[in-house]
């Protein structure tokens, strides 16, 4: 079954098989973190932060850029990517049983940018924000 994807995570073909063994089969909106098996490739976790058991990441460690074409900048990091065996996924089981990946990533999920649209809770998104940061 043919999954898309955000393609700029480092998945491979063995990830994107993996991610249909385990996405949930209920239609709908799923947002899913597993502990992969060994036997997959770790995958770059890009956040710091509590989440990760890090220190909170503090203002004097960050910039803010802008990522692709988003309208809105990000908290970044200059720390190096980590390898996780956690995968966490979002998208959708569609009617017809195929998977609509909006992203898949390496290392716990993390709230939406306060300023993205979408954002569905910014004062929830602004807190998690005022500690965590992702690698540039």
């Amino acid at each position: 079954m043919a999954i898309p994807l955000h393609a700029d995570h480092d998945l491979t073909p063995a990830h994107t098989t993996y991610v249909d063994t385990v996405f949930p089969k209920e239609t709908g909106f799923h947002l899913l973190t597993v502990v992969m098996p060994m036997d997959l490739s770790a995958l770059p976790n890009c956040l710091y932060g509590p989440t990760c058991e890090d220190d909170p990441v503090s203002e004097d460690q960050v910039t803010y850029v802008v990522r692709g074409d988003r309208g809105w900048e990000d908290r970044m990091i200059d720390k190096p990517r980590r390898l996780s065996q956690l995968l966490t996924m979002i998208g959708m089981r569609e009617e017809d049983d195929s998977i609509t990946l909006y992203t898949a990533h390496g290392g716990p999920p993390a709230a939406q940018n306060p300023a993205d649209p979408s954002c569905g809770d910014q004062e929830e998104s602004k807190a998690f924000w005022a500690t965590h940061a992702l690698v540039k």
